[in-house]
């Protein structure tokens, strides 16, 4: 069987384009011949691919990278796009060519957009990646599956990771990453809570330039925000704070607050820091409530700062003073700004096929503080959300009708 498997890829030596669907090798453990060069392959998909010693793979059995399917990206120096399709599980590579057979390919970046439910499947995925690509930089993942085991494999096989972008990340999960990456030079996640913060590890991403996330301080944390300022202040580095881009979340209204009196005096010595954003106007939360004293000492303190946006104020008056301060230093100013130049590389999230019915994570509810409330009531529509299958978190301050959720969100935990 060796000699068919040879002959084989033999015969696509001259193939600009593979695309490869229920293809079973026999033999032990055979792969691609290693004096095989596919130097014309541009375009390689595979789907279902089974070497020899593997059993078919399912969803649920947790081996679905092994070394035999990346390692034939090896073989093909000026490949641009590897698709690896197994039993609903789908990576897909954009890789820098051209390549020398010597050396590992560089992936830039490697997307995994579909979702795994469990800390196990997520473990092994990662683990086969990364004994196939020891220099991986950016990785976009989709991060609700995520536990412990996962955030050891993320810190033993990613040494060099400078990027990572997490959608529908949980907070023990973001805090887990900011203490298992050191070389991190850029975080795109969703919100992290105080407490978690507080009673975890401290940050080793020193590295970090770009940090994307929400932080979420309870009702009942309030005296942590000083533990939050301090692991800032240990990312010296920090070029871009930017803390409005999740539109996943509505109704998270308590921000860790910025303010001299809240511990904002620890971070004097982000003297990196160039553009910070709070959540803006087009959420339901409570704004920062900042004074001029808190403005005077950002521009003192942070010499490189260009850029502030989102709501600063509750009080139009004090609002619209704080903006002459900031424009009297020629500080920019918004009420909402998408920062990170890098963002718009960022490939889309693809939608997965859900029967018809809508997908959704975690729906948050609250009062708002006053603006754009999500009335989550049965006679203000709250009935029509009854598509929403997936969602599985609700999150909210005041909830009359949760026996109708209960029993038309099945997913609920």
């Amino acid at each position: 069987m060796p000699d068919a498997v040879s002959g084989f890829w033999e015969a696509c030596r001259n193939l600009e384009s593979l695309s490869m669907n229920a293809v079973h090798f026999e033999g032990e453990r055979v792969s691609i011949p290693s004096d095989t060069v596919l130097d014309r392959m541009r375009t390689l998909v595979m789907e279902d691919v089974v070497f020899g010693g593997m059993r078919p793979l399912g969803i649920e059995d947790f081996e679905m990278i092994r070394p035999e399917h990346l390692a034939i990206v090896f073989h093909c120096p000026i490949l641009e796009s590897f698709e690896l399709k197994i039993s609903d599980f789908r990576v897909r590579m954009a890789i820098h060519h051209p390549l020398h057979k010597e050396r590992r390919p560089q992936l830039d970046p490697l997307n995994i957009p579909w979702y795994l439910r469990n800390d196990e499947g997520w473990t092994s995925v990662l683990e086969g990646i990364g004994n196939c690509f020891e220099n991986i930089l950016c990785l976009h993942l989709r991060s609700d599956g995520f536990g412990p085991r996962t955030l050891k494999a993320l810190g033993t096989h990613f040494r060099h990771l400078a990027d990572l972008r997490l959608t529908f990340s949980n907070s023990a999960v973001i805090q887990g990453v900011l203490c298992s990456c050191p070389a991190l030079e850029i975080l795109h996640a969703q919100v992290v809570s105080v407490k978690d913060i507080a009673e975890g590890e401290p940050w080793v991403c020193r590295h970090l330039r770009e940090l994307q996330v929400v932080f979420f301080c309870g009702t009942t944390d309030q005296a942590l925000q000083p533990l939050v300022f301090e692991r800032l202040s240990t990312l010296t580095r920090l070029v871009t704070l930017d803390m409005n881009r999740q539109q996943h979340y509505i109704g998270y209204n308590n921000q860790l607050k910025f303010r001299l009196d809240c511990g904002l005096g620890q971070l004097a010595n982000l003297q990196a820091l160039t553009y910070l954003a709070f959540l803006g106007s087009n959420r339901a939360c409570q704004k920062q409530r900042l004074e001029t004293g808190d403005i005077e000492w950002m521009v003192s303190n942070w010499k490189r700062l260009k850029g502030i946006y989102g709501d600063l104020n509750e009080d139009p008056q004090v609002e619209a003073q704080l903006k002459v301060t900031l424009e009297h230093h020629g500080i920019a100013y918004g009420p909402t700004r998408t920062l990170g130049a890098e963002a718009s590389h960022v490939n889309p999230e693809p939608s997965r096929d859900t029967g018809g019915r809508s997908s959704c994570c975690l729906l948050s509810v609250g009062d708002g503080g006053g603006g754009g409330v999500l009335e989550s009531r049965l006679d203000c529509e709250l009935g029509q959300l009854a598509r929403l299958q997936e969602l599985r978190t609700v999150v909210f301050d005041e909830m009359k009708d949760a026996e109708w959720m209960i029993n038309n969100w099945k997913r609920l935990e």
